[in-house]
């Protein structure tokens, strides 16, 4: 818990900033590439795009198996709750997993008939 007071910044919101200034960067550079080397844009754009596409899929691989959104603990096999996920190394609670089975069986719908 010390962990998230101390950085007063989610894990998540980290990745999501930067995410943001890697494709800042790669437009900035590539915009510069294009100006400073009179290449046709085309092919500077393509690359550009490949390359944003990679570093995202890279950097967001930790969001396909359930992690902690505060501090980016693997929270697999974790029991959750009606609220989610507690996590055990800072205590954020994770709404962004599947939630509890229900206690009760639910009846299936009566047929009507029409008579």
């Amino acid at each position: 818990m010390s962990e998230l007071l101390e950085n007063r910044m989610p894990w998540l919101r980290k990745l999501r900033l930067r995410v943001f200034a890697v494709l800042v960067g790669l437009t900035l550079a590539a915009i510069g590439i294009a100006g400073l080397a009179s290449l046709p844009a085309l092919p500077v754009v393509g690359v550009t795009i490949t390359l944003a596409t990679v570093m995202i899929n890279k950097m967001t691989a930790k969001l396909a198996v359930m992690t902690c959104s505060g501090c980016a603990h693997d929270l697999t096999g974790l029991p959750t709750g009606a609220y989610g996920a507690v996590c055990p190394e800072c205590g954020v609670i994770n709404t962004n997993h599947v939630p509890p089975p229900r206690l009760a069986k639910e009846h299936p719908p009566k047929k009507t008939t029409n008579t």
